[in-house]
């Protein structure tokens, strides 16, 4: 059984999910670095494994649809 949540999924997660929100933040005055913190503990586990949830759904998806070859 794969791990839910890998090293590098869980560093890539973190990392855009705190790009993202930081972005959004600072253009609208609110950027905090406690918020970076919690965004960054929040990507790198919740959105890691939704991530890899959401592209094995697809993967599975379109493989019965005969799409993926391979």
């Amino acid at each position: 059984m794969k791990p839910l949540i890998t090293k590098r999924n869980g560093i890539q997660g973190a990392i855009i999910f705190t790009l993202g929100d930081s972005c959004a933040a600072l253009l609208t005055g609110e950027f905090q670095i406690s918020r970076l913190i919690s965004m960054m503990l929040l990507g790198g586990t919740l959105y890691a494994v939704e991530i890899s949830w959401y592209f094995a759904w697809i993967e599975c998806r379109f493989e019965r649809q005969g799409f993926v070859k391979g």
